[in-house]
């Protein structure tokens, strides 16, 4: 579901962005409109990484997820305070952003545990001895 919703917006992020642009002065922020085009297409390209169902896609999509929505509310408490009505169109993205992190955050860590557990019951000693000066590994 998630890269559903992850390759619907991005999809539609290329159709509605460059029209924007067209009207809403795009020569006047060129690199602006680049990087949301090159924000639009790592978001393509996740999405399409998470129908494979690794937990290496997952784990992606959880810290893009993340990152998304802490520049959103760091970029938020930086603008102005507005009195006049907020677009509802933002805050239903970052409902359905935040929903998605909360679900892969959910999915995602029991899947990891999992992981640690068997390779920390499976060889113990190979794990402790990680990162170790003694075990050749930095």
């Amino acid at each position: 579901m998630i890269s559903i919703n992850q390759l619907l917006i991005s999809l539609a992020g290329f159709l509605i962005v460059p029209i924007l642009f067209n009207y809403g002065g795009g020569a006047a922020n060129p690199a602006l409109f680049f990087g949301i085009l090159l924000y639009l297409f790592c978001d393509f390209l996740l999405a399409i990484f998470l129908f494979t169902r690794s937990l290496a896609a997952r784990v992606l999509a959880l810290l893009w997820h993340g990152a998304f929505l802490g520049c959103a509310f760091w970029l938020s408490a930086q603008a102005p305070n507005n009195t006049s009505k907020s677009s509802h169109g933002s805050e239903s993205v970052l409902l359905l952003v935040a929903l998605d992190f909360i679900y892969l955050a959910a999915t995602s860590f029991p899947k990891i545990y999992a992981r640690v557990y068997v390779a920390v019951k499976t060889n113990p000693a190979e794990v402790a001895n990680q990162g170790s000066p003694r075990s050749g590994r930095a």
